[in-house]
């Protein structure tokens, strides 16, 4: 069976969705390791403080696309199982997915706390900033469970639609490590040319 155009954007859109939210988990977990010799002195440069920072912006604002079930997300996953039910992509597909859809809604029911936190930081830390507001950014552990949640509805759902296995690890490129071993080589080798220069007056 072909699928509709509007179903094949969905889910297109959905896993570019995934694929951002990987690399911004695998950076962030970077980031918070320590692999090579200098890197802890150079860390401590404000860009990389504002780095974790977006990335943790990216990752929020992303995850409530998928997952906010206000009718303003276009390509939540709540979205796309109302319009399976409402057969907007026709009988068939309203009746083969039924089972997975219901997966998914349980899925969001039984992660709701979780999920409120994610919009709750979205609307009023990174989308609308609120001073006054008191909410605390999650942390790095409660971002991963929501993207690990997210590859699970979209692998489940989108995995009933299509015949192709989907993935939204993305190794070569995209790694902020590549960054992190060569600074700290270029940081070895100033701190040896000082030593060099240093000797050279001695």
């Amino acid at each position: 069976m072909t699928m509709p155009e509007e179903l094949e954007d969905f889910i297109r859109d959905q896993w570019n969705i995934l694929v951002d939210l990987h690399i911004c988990i695998e950076n962030l977990k970077r980031l918070y390791e320590t692999k090579y010799e200098f890197e802890d002195q150079f860390k401590t440069h404000g860009f990389f403080g504002h780095h974790v920072y977006q990335l943790a912006f990216i990752a929020v604002v992303q995850l409530s696309k998928l997952l906010n079930n206000s009718s303003n997300e276009k390509r939540s996953f709540t979205k796309l199982c109302n319009k399976l039910e409402n057969s907007c992509f026709g009988e068939d597909l309203r009746d083969s997915t039924k089972p997975v859809r219901e997966f998914v809604k349980e899925k969001i029911q039984e992660n709701e706390d979780a999920i409120s936190r994610i919009i709750t930081a979205r609307n009023k830390v990174f989308a609308h900033k609120d001073p006054n507001s008191g909410v605390v950014i999650p942390n790095l552990a409660e971002i991963e469970d929501m993207v690990n949640l997210s590859a699970e509805l979209f692998k489940s759902l989108c995995g009933h639609l299509s015949s192709m296995e989907y993935c939204f690890e993305v190794k070569d490129g995209w790694g902020i490590d590549y960054v992190m071993l060569h600074m700290s080589r270029s940081f070895e080798y100033d701190q040896e040319e000082l030593k060099r220069k240093l000797d050279e007056l001695t």
